[in-house]
């Protein structure tokens, strides 16, 4: 492999070479897979002739750390196996990228190319408790598929010579040849469902001991997963986690994340039945199952868009793919500040900072339980940056000027054009509103950038706004190499003084508030709507915002802008965080309530769609609590009859990192069905009093709120 120096990769780049790859080489160097129509190469780069810019301006870490100016550098302390790759990133040198630092870079035109979905199969002997494998486990089978026609499997089940599927006398050898195979046919994109925490563990414990060094460790993200994750490090292949960038990105888009459910989704066909056998007979029906899995996977790298989102976050964070596809915000965020400084001549000071507070979020107001008609829900467009931005809020233009009682709470104490002064966890702190600050120019170009390119390049202008929007969870997150938590809390508490405001600008207004959350307000018709606006509550919307806005301009954040984002025929409120409502084609739609939540029963979650259909689109009350105390009894008679089947009695949960049915049975354990493996129409016993349980907790949680009483009352009212 040749050695390429950063000026000949920029002149490659010119030329019209693509970046389709970067991987880690060491701590200093990486490996680069160029491609052009008639060149697809490996060159090796020295990250150490990427220097940090001469007599650069200095971005001082002002807040919270013991030594200032001790860790000045392109990039932060924490450090792993991706530091190398890192540090290239942020010079431009990436998937899609043109070489150079610095954020404004649209990515390259990169077609479909060579994209190979994987997939392993797990003998189940060693599953307990309706679990999943451990990843010790044998393997049984690989299989390989890739959209330029090649497909491969590999089996540990013994069987006669069967043309294309390879016996493996062990686990260990499977993992060998497939990933033997994998690099040879060398695709741009691996793409897995679940494999950093599954496929890759198993593969991992499996694998030759020469072959270990390609499984990197990484934080997948995941809560409650105590095994390690892995991504495996093949030269010139980018690995991916479809299900991990779905999960953490597009989880709404679906109904489950299901692979199966995702395929269905987007139309190209579902999962196969997996065999209840593991030998010759069902060998076959297994390898089928394994190489749809793999083909699914591969087409939906591309279906789902997580190819164009992911290559835009890459390109407009200056992160390497790994980041983007795990989706973690503050490494994207810092690699993009530390780029934007380099190409501007700045350099970053990463000192460690060393204040661990708490601090408040944004404001969510107490909801008036109720069903309302004709609700206008208005929002703060791009609050958080909008109040960074006008104020000033960045780690190397905050000033301590005194202290307060901690007893006071952190507020806004003053303002005038030149500075803002707030208080903030016993801390008087000043920011000058003219300084030359790092977030400001950041966010301000990031913003003129993305209203270029919002209609002409989708998935990058989405990408940006992401960026832009994540830049304030990097302030706050205590692992972040931005953190600075006061700077985060001044963000916070400037969003609550806005919302705050426009709740006692709207109420003097003549309109009612119904309900508000961080930075939007629902508002309904008033005592002023039908004297003034001909009954109309949009003309009264309107003209209250108008004032707003002239109110906004004596405040610390001038450029705020509060606009109707939607208009629903119907809310019925429940609490915070927790509201069905109806759109104008009586489509319905909820949030916070069982209907969305996996971690519900599925008769909860069906009845509470249900109940919210019928609370939502019917006018009069005493219709609508005949028409559910009749379903409730219904309900409650199947229920008591032990006539449900495993989808209305299990909720959907995480268990060992993977997705399951999990019911209580008769003897009061819980049991874990993998989703893959469940006929969720299979009838079973269960435990009748916990699902009765569920089902009136859920019921009452929307029906009294809505005026209908307790479920206990309905119920006895359709026995009459």
């Amino acid at each position: 492999m040749e050695y390429i120096t950063y000026k000949e990769l920029q002149n490659k780049i010119d030329l019209g070479f693509k970046i389709l790859w970067i991987g880690s080489l060491s701590d200093t160097e990486v490996s680069i897979r160029l491609y052009n129509t008639t060149q697809d190469k490996l060159f090796k780069f020295d990250t150490a002739q990427l220097k940090a810019p001469n007599k650069a301006r200095i971005i001082q870490h002002n807040e919270a750390t013991s030594k200032p100016l001790s860790f000045i550098g392109i990039t932060w302390q924490k450090f792993g196996w991706l530091k190398s790759i890192r540090v290239a990133s942020i010079h431009g040198i990436n998937v899609g990228s043109k070489c150079r630092p610095g954020l404004g870079i649209v990515p390259s035109e990169i077609s479909q190319m060579c994209t190979m979905g994987y997939d392993i199969e797990i003998s189940l002997s060693l599953v307990k408790s309706g679990g999943f494998p451990p990843p010790y486990s044998k393997i049984l089978s690989i299989a390989l598929w890739c959209t330029c026609g090649y497909c491969k499997a590999w089996t540990t089940i013994k069987h006669k010579s069967i043309e294309n599927i390879i016996w493996c006398r062990n686990s260990s050898q499977l993992v060998e040849l497939s990933m033997k195979a994998i690099q040879k046919h060398m695709p741009v994109w691996l793409v897995g469902y679940n494999c950093y925490q599954f496929d890759n563990c198993c593969m991992e414990y499996h694998a030759p001991r020469q072959m270990k060094k390609l499984f990197k460790a990484i934080n997948s993200g995941a809560k409650a997963v105590s095994r390690h994750a892995f991504y495996i490090d093949l030269a010139g292949v980018n690995n991916v986690d479809l299900y991990s960038y779905l999960d953490k990105c597009l989880r709404r888009t679906y109904t489950a994340l299901s692979l199966g459910v995702v395929a269905q989704h987007h139309n190209i066909g579902g999962k196969t039945q997996m065999p209840t056998s593991e030998d010759e007979s069902t060998l076959y029906q297994l390898i089928d199952y394994n190489i749809n899995d793999s083909r699914l996977t591969s087409l939906l790298w591309y279906k789902t868009e997580a190819f164009n989102q992911i290559l835009g976050l890459c390109v407009a964070s200056c992160a390497p793919v790994i980041d983007c596809i795990r989706y973690v915000t503050g490494t994207m965020s810092s690699c993009a500040v530390s780029s934007y400084c380099i190409s501007n001549n700045m350099i970053m000071d990463w000192s460690e900072c060393n204040l661990r507070i708490g601090y408040e979020g944004g404001t969510v107001l107490e909801p008036v339980k109720n069903v309302f008609k004709t609700v206008i829900v208005c929002d703060f467009s791009a609050m958080y940056p909008t109040i960074i931005r006008d104020i000033g809020i960045s780690p190397e233009n905050i000033y301590i000027i005194g202290t307060c009682s901690r007893i006071h709470e952190d507020k806004i104490l003053w303002w005038n054009t030149r500075c803002t002064i707030a208080c903030i966890k016993g801390k008087i702190i000043k920011y000058i509103t003219s300084a030359n600050c790092m977030t400001r120019n950041v966010l301000t170009f990031i913003t003129e950038l993305r209203n270029q390119y919002k209609k002409t390049n989708v998935s990058y202008s989405t990408a940006l706004k992401v960026l832009a929007n994540s830049l304030y969870g990097a302030l706050g997150f205590a692992s972040s190499p931005l953190h600075s938590p006061r700077c985060a809390a001044t963000v916070t508490v400037a969003g609550r003084t806005a919302l705050a405001l426009s709740y006692t600008v709207f109420k003097g207004l003549g309109l009612n508030v119904v309900y508000g959350d961080t930075d939007s307000c629902f508002l309904t018709a008033g005592k002023y709507t039908n004297r003034y606006f001909n009954n109309s509550t949009s003309d009264h919307v309107d003209t209250a915002l108008d004032i707003f806005h002239k109110i906004l301009q004596y405040t610390p954040f001038p450029s705020m802008k509060m606009e109707k984002e939607t208009a629903y025929k119907s809310v019925l409120l429940i609490d915070k965080k927790h509201y069905a409502y109806a759109d104008f084609e009586s489509k319905i739609h909820t949030k916070g309530l069982s209907s969305t939540r996996k971690d519900r029963l599925g008769i909860c979650r069906d009845m509470t769609s249900l109940v919210a259909k019928t609370i939502l689109l019917a006018d009069d009350v005493e219709q609508v609590r005949k028409i559910i105390s009749k379903l409730l009894n219904m309900c409650y008679m199947s229920a008591s009859a032990k006539m449900l089947d495993m989808y209305s009695i299990s909720k959907e949960v995480r268990y060992e990192g993977n997705s399951c049915y999990r019911f209580t049975d008769v003897l009061g354990d819980d049991i874990n069905i993998p989703v893959s493996r469940a006929d969720k129409t299979q009838y079973i016993d269960y435990d009748a009093n916990k699902v009765l349980k569920a089902l009136e907790t859920d019921m009452n949680r929307i029906c009294i709120p809505a005026g209908l009483g307790t479920v206990s009352n309905m119920l006895i009212d359709a026995d009459l």
